[in-house]
């Protein structure tokens, strides 16, 4: 299974944990998956994605749907998408983008 969450700006791709700056059992694969993601981001639009889990990238949270997706439910795959805008649109992301 997968879970993702969307957000509307920020250039990242966000895994465990966003709790503990420890990283995950599957972080080799999990990054893996990412920096491919972000690879393929780039190559269509330009942008660079950093990768990484959300406590290194982002910075410490108070608790994720990321870390509990991860923890509780098996979610190997999930994260935190940050997307592409820098803040022109804010919260009301151009769809055509």
């Amino acid at each position: 299974p997968r879970e993702y969450d969307f957000h509307s700006a920020g250039q990242m791709w966000l895994g465990p944990h966003g709790t503990q700056p420890e990283l995950p059992p599957d972080y080799d694969i999990q990054q893996t998956i990412g920096i491919s993601i972000a690879e393929a981001i780039e190559q269509v639009h330009g942008t660079v994605f950093r990768v990484g889990p959300a406590y290194i990238v982002a910075g410490p949270t108070s608790g994720t749907s990321i870390d509990y997706y991860y923890e509780n439910c098996g979610v190997l795959l999930g994260g935190g998408v940050e997307l592409r805008d820098t803040g022109t649109f804010g919260f009301c992301y151009r769809l055509t983008k």
